[in-house]
C-alpha cells in the first residue's frame, strides 16, 4: 500500500494505527525497545503512546463500567440459563442404542465361484437395533455452576457480603430457585 499524502487526517490515521499496533505488542509482553523497534519509531515516541494508550484506557474504563457490568451480568445469565438447561437435560433418561448382526448359518451361504478352498462366507441377514434406557437423577455439578452464577452475580451487585441497609437489600426466593430445579423441560 503507498503512503498517504500529508495532511492532518492522515496524520492522525496514522498515529492511531501505530497506537493499536503499540498497544497489541505490549498486551502481549513486549518492552518498549521492542515494540520501538518493531514499529519503526524511537523508544520516546513509545512512551508518549503508552501515555495517550493509558489515558484513552482509563476513561474508557470509567465511561463504561456500567455498560461492561451489564455486559458481564447478560453473560452470567446466559451461562446460569445454561446450567438450568444441563441439569434438567441431565435428569432425562440415559438411552442407549446398541446394533446386533444376525449371521445366516454356513449351509444356507451361497458358494462364490472363486472363494479360495471352497469356503463359504457368512452374509448377514437381519441387522436390527437395540435401545435400553435408565433413568438418571441429575448431575449435581450443574446445580453448583447455577450457584456460582448467582455468587457472582450478587457480588457484582454488591448484594453478597451482608448489606448494611436491610431497605436496600437484594432478597433472594430460594423457593422459586428450588421450584425451577424441580420443573422438567
Amino acid at each position: 500500500m503507498g503512503k498517504l499524502p500529508k495532511n492532518k487526517q492522515n496524520h492522525v490515521f496514522a498515529m492511531a494505527q501505530r497506537r493499536a499496533r503499540v498497544a497489541e505488542l505490549y498486551l502481549s509482553g513486549k518492552t518498549q525497545q521492542q515494540i520501538a523497534a518493531d514499529v519503526g519509531v524511537s523508544q520516546m515516541t513509545v512512551s508518549t503512546d503508552f501515555a495517550a494508550l493509558r489515558k484513552a484506557w482509563l476513561a474508557s474504563s470509567l465511561r463504561d463500567f456500567d455498560a461492561m457490568k451489564a455486559e458481564e451480568l447478560a453473560r452470567l445469565a446466559l451461562l446460569e440459563r445454561e446450567a438450568w438447561e444441563a441439569w434438567h437435560r441431565s435428569k432425562d433418561d440415559a438411552v442407549t442404542t446398541h446394533t446386533v448382526t444376525a449371521l445366516a448359518p454356513q449351509e444356507e451361504c451361497v458358494v462364490k465361484r472363486h472363494s479360495k478352498e471352497g469356503k463359504r462366507p457368512l452374509i448377514p441377514v437381519a441387522v436390527k437395533e437395540e435401545t435400553t434406557a435408565s433413568g438418571q437423577a441429575g448431575d449435581p455439578r450443574y446445580l453448583v455452576s447455577v450457584l456460582r452464577c448467582i455468587e457472582a452475580r450478587l457480588k457484582m451487585l454488591g448484594c453478597l457480603d451482608g448489606p448494611t441497609d436491610r431497605a436496600n437489600a437484594a432478597v433472594l426466593n430460594w423457593d422459586m430457585l428450588a421450584d425451577g430445579a424441580n420443573q422438567t423441560e
